[in-house]
């Protein structure tokens, strides 16, 4: 589909049909005439967007063009048949964090904004590991978020819970060790008939065992 201006026949929906015809050498083509639109431009981003899905590089370079004419987010993402704009919003995150080989490389497997926006949430480290699994692996959205999941999720701070433990554990030994001392040393005291006395419990195990003799 297309319009005549002049001797000039714009196409606005059916390039890539076209051009695939042209490199199978067919020189004569069947098409649809329309009135010039106001906005070719728009009008053509609207018609490819309803017979094939575009991939996210196409869905940014044509939000670039209708930010350029003032529209806002929500208004490129129902243009674009989407509910809202919000997933462009996430795309366009995901185009800031993603870099140019893995979007190229996404783009190039025919991946799409789900797979874009769900790898930008990983560690940029564990980019090229998971994309490997994406396009080796045939991993999907699904395995993707469960492979992610472990790399997001901080790790319980079991090693601090276990050194208190210890400590605790330490201290109470400590405790009944220091506690059985001192009863071997009441003992001694009784067996030389001399008088119980607390104090001399408390004293180093030098001067009770010189006491008891």
């Amino acid at each position: 589909a297309g319009f005549w201006d002049g001797d000039v026949f714009y196409v606005t929906s059916g390039g890539r049909r076209l051009a695939a015809l042209k490199q199978l050498g067919i020189q004569k083509i069947p098409v649809a005439p329309h009135e010039r639109p106001d906005d070719p431009e728009l009008l053509a981003i609207r018609l490819n967007t309803s017979h094939v899905p575009m991939t996210p590089m196409q869905i940014l370079a044509a939000a670039k063009k209708l930010y350029d004419k003032g529209l806002t987010q929500e208004q490129i993402g129902q243009l674009l048949n989407y509910k809202s704009g919000s997933l462009i919003s996430q795309l366009e995150k995901a185009d800031v964090l993603l870099s140019a080989e893995t979007k190229a490389a996404l783009d190039d497997a025919k991946k799409g904004i789900t797979y874009w926006t769900t790898l930008a949430k990983a560690p940029p480290e564990h980019h090229d590991e998971l994309l490997r699994r994406v396009i080796d692996e045939g991993l999907s959205v699904s395995g993707l978020k469960a492979a992610i999941k472990p790399l997001t999720t901080p790790p319980e701070p079991k090693q601090a819970r276990v050194t208190v433990r210890f400590a605790a554990k330490e201290g109470w030994q400590a405790a009944i060790t220091a506690l059985e001392s001192k009863l071997k040393r009441a003992k001694q005291l009784e067996k030389h008939g001399m008088p119980f006395d607390p104090r001399v419990l408390d004293r180093d195990g030098g001067d009770a065992d010189q006491q008891a003799a």
